[in-house]
């Protein structure tokens, strides 16, 4: 019988103060990390845990760490088109009043929920965002991908009321997404996260709360590093001027320009993102900042000028195992019974 069928497998004591979603794309050993800080967290018997893992799947392997939540229910009937999308088709079915979206290669620290629940009461506030923290930083690739998509939310920065959070790793009052259509929070599940944009549009108050901290796994192999930052520009290059409705000519002149962009964006970014990040500095790093930048401008160039391919699927395809873009030694320390 699919465990769908069973829809709550162990009954919480009382009412969940938080639903964690999380999804898998490849198996569900692949989020033993994610699923063990979990379980570990200091309001673990409050947590609502919902596990979307492909159909057929044997859960098996990791149904202890599910069996430390407060209640848990597993989706295996779903097709997993993208990871973010599902983690959303399931925040729309929670019991708690607060979501999280947290992907598999992603994890909390032990106090992470109970300080995402405490921020929600004590700020009225829609949409927090946590402290981002890398957990593979050997290496200047995951370096470089960290800087290019968590800085902003590195733990160093400043605690309070902000304009935007990343939906990766995101949590939200439920209301506040039942505001929306589930359309709109489904399909908003994107990289461009245009869930958070609509919240915002509805009136949405966010936060970001850094002691909320989660560790996060970056592609650290170069073959991975040049295919995402490439596809994640290209498509940025597509959206900006399909956005800003640009003629053939102005796409072609950014297209010629195009070299100029990574000097242009790490004279600007430099001072903003080492500061960020005290655990790095530019003379270690600054140049896992300028490769990360040569790929995503090069992803532009192809975006102003012939649209963005395929990004989408290949992005989709991406997440669907984190353990393939590391370095071996990274896949060792991280995955040692992957393979």
């Amino acid at each position: 019988m699919s465990e769908t069928k069973k829809t709550m497998v162990k009954a919480a004591s009382k009412g969940p103060a938080i639903t964690v979603a999380v999804t898998t794309g490849y198996r569900p050993e692949a989020a033993r990390m994610t699923l063990s800080a979990i379980a570990s967290q200091t309001i673990a018997d409050r947590i609502e845990l919902y596990f979307c893992i492909r159909p057929g799947a044997d859960v098996g392997p990791v149904r202890h760490l599910l069996e430390g939540m407060g209640s848990y229910r597993i989706f295996d009937d779903m097709e997993i088109d993208t990871v973010e999308k599902c983690s959303a088709r399931m925040s729309l079915q929670a019991n708690a009043p607060f979501v999280a979206m947290i992907e598999d290669h992603a994890f909390p620290d032990p106090e992470w929920a109970e300080t995402m629940v405490k921020t929600f009461e004590a700020n009225g506030v829609d949409g927090v965002g946590s402290g981002m923290l890398n957990a593979n930083p050997g290496t200047q690739l995951s370096w470089a991908n960290f800087m290019l998509s968590y800085a902003h939310w590195a733990e160093a920065n400043p605690e309070g009321p902000t304009d935007w959070i990343s939906h990766h790793n995101g949590s939200f009052r439920l209301s506040a997404l039942q505001m929306l259509t589930p359309e709109e929070v489904i399909e908003g599940c994107n990289r461009e996260g245009d869930v958070v944009k609509t919240l915002k549009e509805k009136g949405a108050k966010l936060y970001f709360k850094p002691d909320g901290r989660i560790r996060h796994i970056n592609p650290s192999s170069l073959s991975s590093t040049s295919r995402l930052r490439s596809d994640v520009g290209r498509l940025y290059g597509w959206n900006r001027a399909r956005n800003e409705s640009w003629g053939p000519l102005k796409r072609v002149a950014y297209f010629v320009l195009g070299p100029a962009i990574p000097i242009l964006r790490y004279v600007r970014m430099r001072h903003v993102v080492f500061k960020q990040l005290p655990d790095i500095n530019e003379r270690s790093h600054g140049l896992a900042l300028i490769i990360g930048l040569v790929l995503d401008a090069a992803g532009q160039m192809m975006g102003y000028v012939a649209g963005p391919g395929g990004t989408r699927e290949r992005l989709a395809k991406f997440e669907m195992d984190r353990s393939m873009h590391l370095t071996p030694e990274d896949k060792r320390k991280l995955y040692p019974a992957s393979r």
